[in-house]
């Protein structure tokens, strides 16, 4: 087959089963050129021009790599990935359409215009990157959870550059896990996204407590 896929299947629906890996890396891609079912290995398509991920596989058994490109979201993406998520430095402005659930790790750092972790996946086996001009980390109603550690992506800040984290936020780092546990429970981000410190404070004093 073209693009050096071997051991495929081709299902009723037209979609590919692939029992190995799939590289469509750096190949200068708008779209992706097939509509994939299954991928056994790791799924690369990191390196060019997409904005969407239609024709991408339900599910990957390796890693999901799409970093470099020039995703809005992640609607059409795979289900569930197996291994680690990497989709730094695209366009993103919403994480709609994550997989509900990665095994590995979940990378999304180099998106500057991205402003909260709605739509984010809830279950994250390894870690989990983002940058701190987000504005918030209100992520709707539901939980992020991440078994690994969690790396913070400095951005450069200037006068036309100025969005980042509450400070409050950024000093209790060590804290992000039950902080993204409870948030919604302790009611951190206001009707309006706006901080809520009061709150915020009486979650952090709870976790210092013992709140696990």
């Amino acid at each position: 087959m073209k693009y050096g896929i071997s051991r495929y299947s081709i299902n009723q629906d037209g979609s590919i089963d692939v029992d190995g890996n799939v590289n469509l890396s750096s190949n200068g891609l708008t779209v992706l050129p097939l509509q994939f079912g299954r991928v056994m290995g790791h799924f690369n398509i990191q390196d060019n021009f997409l904005s969407t991920l239609e024709g991408s596989p339900v599910g990957v058994g390796g890693n999901f790599n799409c970093y470099n490109n020039l995703l809005n979201n992640f609607l059409g993406g795979p289900k569930w990935i197996g291994g680690d998520f990497f989709a730094y430095n695209n366009k993103l402005t919403s994480l709609h359409g994550s997989a509900a659930e990665i095994v590995g790790s979940y990378y999304i750092s180099g998106n500057s215009c991205l402003a909260n972790l709605m739509g984010c996946s809830v279950k994250i086996g390894g870690d989990f990157s983002f940058n701190d001009n987000l504005l918030s980390t209100y992520c709707g109603d539901d939980d992020i959870e991440y078994d690994g550690e969690f790396f913070l992506s400095e951005t450069h800040y200037n006068r036309l550059n100025t969005r980042k984290l509450p400070m409050e936020i950024l000093q209790n780092l060590r804290h992000l896990k039950l902080i993204l546990k409870y948030q919604r429970y302790f009611y951190i981000w206001n009707d309006d996204f706006s901080f809520n410190r009061e709150n915020f404070d009486i979650l952090i004093e709870e976790i210092e407590e013992g709140l696990r």
